[in-house]
């Protein structure tokens, strides 16, 4: 290596999942016995929108509660079984997601045969051309 290479300072580096076991674990200490709490709350306390999604959405255990038109995050053994009914909403959800899937999939595999030009019959030849 020559001097004028860049020298780059490897670090070892933590996975991903481990910060977001301890996040999972701080927000599940956070909303212990504390019944619904708002992102904006949880924001003031240092955890961001995407943060709190990411924590929900690897919750193997089911421990925390948010779901669309929920008023926040709750942890599930404090929720009723109403509340818990009301989860029927991630269902719906899932389902318009994949329905806008396959329209994009229709306009993506449409879409690639519009993009490739038409083939024109040459009438003075009677051969096909691009």
């Amino acid at each position: 290596m020559t001097a004028s290479q860049l020298q780059l300072e490897l670090r070892p580096c933590r996975p991903a999942s481990i910060d977001l076991m301890r996040r999972h674990a701080e927000l599940v200490d956070l909303l212990r016995g504390r019944g619904w709490v708002t992102s904006a709350e949880l924001s003031r306390l240092t955890f961001t929108d995407r943060e709190l999604r990411a924590i929900v959405e690897h919750d193997e255990r089911g421990q925390i509660l948010s779901f669309p038109g929920s008023p926040g995050y709750k942890l599930t053994i404090d929720a009723t079984l109403a509340e818990l009914d009301r989860t029927g909403a991630l269902l719906s959800q899932g389902k318009r997601m994949i329905r806008r899937w396959v329209r994009y999939s229709r306009v993506r595999h449409g879409a690639s045969v519009l993009r490739t030009p038409p083939a024109e019959v040459s009438r003075t030849e009677g051969e096909l051309r691009p």
